[in-house]
């Protein structure tokens, strides 16, 4: 289950990723032809397109924050670090006496 959470939130990601890329892109290429045109009114539409870039790149910060924090191990209490230190002295007397 825990892997499947993963692989929607990276494809989550990946899709915002491309969607911000494609939304630079565009503007990219408007700028460029709002420079060779002289055309202001292209560049003013292309100004008042940066909020919704910068709004797309917001998104993609905030799932890849979402993905790393959700896949971070969680710290263990005294209790879980005992638990797991008898369990490896355990696997590691069964070793010696196999």
């Amino acid at each position: 289950m825990l892997r499947t959470t993963l692989d929607h939130q990276l494809a989550a990601l990946r899709a915002a990723v491309l969607d911000t890329g494609a939304l630079v892109t565009d503007a990219l290429t408007r700028a460029s032809e709002a420079l060779l045109r002289g055309d202001h009114a292209l560049a003013a539409g292309v100004i008042a397109a940066d909020d919704t870039i910068d709004r797309a790149a917001l998104r993609v910060e905030e799932l890849g924050e979402q993905v790393i924090a959700l896949q971070q191990p969680v710290p263990l209490g005294p209790a879980e670090i005992g638990e797991r230190s008898s369990e490896r002295a355990l696997s590691i007397s069964y070793y010696r006496a196999v």
